[in-house]
């Protein structure tokens, strides 16, 4: 039986060894490396090809610029809406935002969180805007006068730390508020100066209905990570996909959802 088994393992080792020499033969015999790499360079080439085709197309892209004088009278003549949807791993740099869009001077700002984050929101949200004037903003509840307070900020609740449910209760709570754009926006996102305007220069066409923005990274350090470059990488391409379907066919397969303002 011992000699039996030994033959048995002699003659299948033989076996498995001599089918992978012929596999390796007819490997090599049909498949060179310069053939493995034939489809990888057509990729490649074909992945240049369209990245440049956007690149040229993205630099004709002219957005509508406003004036110097609408940075002062595009935001007194729409009634604009911030509903920002925040969470609480998001509060890094969260005064910081919040004064840059109330430098932009839109009219009210409906901050949407979950119950159990809603009064240290709220606290937050006073401790930002004691850094400005009193004139510029003020904490406001339902139903109190919003006149000659500058941007009126509200603090309101969602059924949950869900996007898609604070936005549904943002656009519920400006239901009474007769503003004429709403900018749904991100509480991580900085407005560089005059940003509002930009925004609403475009709803001057009457065919206009939704207005997004191009992003940046903006890293935690002086030097940037690998992944802090892999993202603005990927918001640089956004952009060049959506600059480049506008200057082809005035068309846009997606806004932003960072800050997007709608009619």
């Amino acid at each position: 039986a011992y000699a039996c088994t030994s033959v048995c393992l002699t003659c299948t080792a033989q076996h498995r060894e001599s089918v992978l020499v012929k596999s390796h033969c007819n490997m090599s015999q049909f498949e060179e490396p310069e053939q493995q790499l034939l489809p990888v360079l057509a990729i490649a080439a074909w992945k240049a090809l369209i990245f440049i085709f956007k690149l040229l197309s993205s630099a004709q892209y002219r957005p509508h610029a406003p004036e110097p004088d609408d940075f002062e009278r595009l935001p007194s003549t729409y009634r604009t809406a911030l509903v920002v949807t925040t969470m609480k791993s998001r509060k890094v740099n969260f005064a910081d935002c919040l004064v840059s869009w109330v430098r932009c001077k839109p009219d009210v700002i409906i901050m949407v969180a979950a119950a159990s984050e809603s009064a240290e929101i709220e606290r937050l949200c006073r401790a930002a805007i004691a850094m400005l004037p009193s004139e510029c903003a003020s904490v406001v509840d339902a139903g109190d006068d919003l006149r000659n307070i500058g941007t009126a900020i509200r603090v309101i609740q969602a059924d949950g730390a869900s996007k898609r449910h604070q936005m549904v209760a943002g656009v519920r709570a400006i239901a009474d508020q007769n503003s004429d754009i709403v900018v749904f926006q991100d509480d991580d996102s900085l407005w560089p100066p005059g940003l509002l305007a930009w925004l609403l220069k475009p709803f001057e066409r009457r065919n206009c209905g939704a207005v997004g923005t191009s992003q940046a990274y903006v890293p935690m350090s002086t030097v940037p990570s690998v992944w802090e470059a892999c993202a603005e990488a990927m918001l640089t391409q956004q952009f060049l996909d959506i600059a480049a379907t506008q200057v082809l066919d005035y068309g846009c397969q997606s806004i932003p959802g960072n800050s997007i303002a709608c009619r």
